[in-house]
């Protein structure tokens, strides 16, 4: 059976909102309907619309799922969001935050039309 990469949008033992997993297809596709999770290798997916969830310009970082909630997360949780965003292992909480809201100001300013 084929397993189907999906990212968690918020908290679900043991997973953390913004980390990925693979599931069978007929448990992804129940996660996604509950709005657990998004599945961003789809078309149509919310994860790649182009809204907050990724810029679409084609960066690293348009495939990393930003919950809207991303301050309230574990620092830890956050520093890893940032390494995926960049690529790079953040300094500290205080360097992930920067990348984290860098990306989320990056996609808005992409979502706006005409500018």
């Amino acid at each position: 059976m084929m397993k189907i990469r999906v990212v968690f949008l918020r908290d679900a033992s043991p997973y953390a909102a913004g980390e990925a997993a693979g599931f069978e297809e007929a448990e992804a596709r129940r996660l996604k309907a509950e709005g657990m999770v998004a599945i961003p290798d789809e078309e149509n997916d919310p994860a790649d619309d182009g809204s907050d969830q990724g810029g679409g310009d084609g960066t690293a970082g348009d495939l990393v799922v930003i919950p809207e909630n991303w301050h309230d997360l574990h620092h830890a949780t956050r520093k890893k969001l940032a390494r995926e965003i960049s690529g790079e292992e953040p300094a500290d909480t205080a360097a992930a935050d920067a990348v984290i809201a860098a990306e989320v100001d990056r996609r808005a300013a992409a979502a706006e039309p005409g500018e």
